[in-house]
C-alpha cells in the first residue's frame, strides 16, 4: 500500500515538476527558452532546485511566484489574460474580424464588368453581328 502512495505522488510530482518547467523561463541569457526546453547547466540546476522544493510540498504557485519574484514577471512563460496582456489575446481576432469585414465590403462594391461589345454596338447591329457569326460557322 504504501509503495503505491509512493508511486502516486512521485506521478504527481513529476506532473507538477513538468508545469513548472513549462511555465517559467530560463535566466540564463542563452534564449529565451522554458526550463523544460534549454539545455544550458542553469536550466538542470533550477529543476534540481524545482524538484527538491516539490519534494518539500511546496505547490505549483509557490515555487513559482517565489521564481518570479527573485527573478522577475519578465521570466513568466504563460502570459495571463488580465490587463494590458487582453490587448495582445483580442488584438489578433479583432483584426481577423476587421479585415473580414473589410473584404466582404470591397466584394460588394464591385461592380460587374460591361459587355463592351454591347456598350459599342446598338440591340439591333448586336442582333445582327450574332447573326453573321452564326451563319460564318454554318459555312464552314
Amino acid at each position: 500500500m504504501l509503495v503505491i502512495l509512493l508511486q502516486l505522488s512521485s506521478q504527481a510530482n513529476n506532473d507538477d515538476l513538468k508545469q513548472l518547467l513549462k511555465s517559467v523561463y530560463c535566466y540564463c541569457g542563452c534564449s529565451r527558452e522554458t526550463i523544460e526546453v534549454c539545455v544550458c547547466g542553469v536550466a538542470q540546476e533550477i529543476e534540481k532546485k524545482f524538484k527538491q522544493e516539490l519534494a518539500l510540498e511546496k505547490t505549483v504557485d509557490q515555487i513559482k511566484s517565489e521564481y518570479l519574484a527573485q527573478h522577475g514577471s519578465q521570466f513568466d512563460a504563460i502570459m495571463k489574460a488580465e490587463g494590458f496582456n487582453l490587448v495582445a489575446y483580442i488584438t489578433p481576432f479583432l483584426f481577423l474580424v476587421i479585415s473580414g469585414l473589410i473584404a466582404v465590403i470591397i466584394i460588394k462594391n464591385q461592380k460587374p464588368k460591361e459587355d463592351i461589345t454591347r456598350s459599342i454596338v446598338s440591340d439591333n447591329e448586336f442582333g445582327d453581328l450574332e447573326e453573321k457569326i452564326r451563319q460564318y460557322r454554318q459555312q464552314r
